[in-house]
């Protein structure tokens, strides 16, 4: 993990460049109106992994946006969310690009740009992003965006 922000609130992460990295670049749990902003991902391992807490009545998980990133070259998801009962309210995946994803070999399957998996979500909202798989991945499919979310917008 490059920078870990677990309980990190009110954060503007802006104009930053990564180069392989691996692992979660910028994670892990209980994010509350973090702002990454216009970052630059190459070639690393899940730029984005943000866990909550499942404890009912958590706070922590509130107005997190991800948007104008440009991400080549990635390694798992671009952006991925916890899964099972967790929390978000108001996460915004908006105007990204994701290029040239890199995939663990045997495994086309493994590599997607956004997964917004976290069961109990409201008001989740994934627009106007730019996926390509790129020239590398003649042949193979790949996914833009995973939702098992009851309460998300895509457009």
């Amino acid at each position: 993990m490059s920078i870990r922000m677990t309980d990190a609130s009110f954060v503007l992460m802006i104009s930053n460049d990564f180069s392989a990295c691996l692992g979660n670049v910028l994670g892990r749990f209980s994010w509350d109106n973090i702002t990454i902003d216009g970052n630059h991902f190459t070639n690393c391992g899940q730029p984005v992994s943000i866990d909550q807490n499942d404890t009912p009545g958590n706070s922590r998980r509130r107005n997190n946006t991800f948007q104008r990133n440009v991400i080549t070259g990635q390694k798992r998801a671009g952006c991925e969310t916890g899964g099972g009962q967790q929390s978000f309210i108001n996460l915004c995946i908006l105007n990204n690009w994701f290029d040239a994803l890199d995939f663990t070999p045997g495994d086309d399957g493994s590599c997607l740009c956004v997964s917004l998996v976290a069961q109990q979500a409201t008001g989740i909202l994934a627009s106007r992003n730019f996926f390509r798989m790129g020239p590398i991945n003649t042949g193979k499919y790949g996914i833009a965006v995973e939702i098992t979310t009851g309460n998300a917008r895509t457009t």
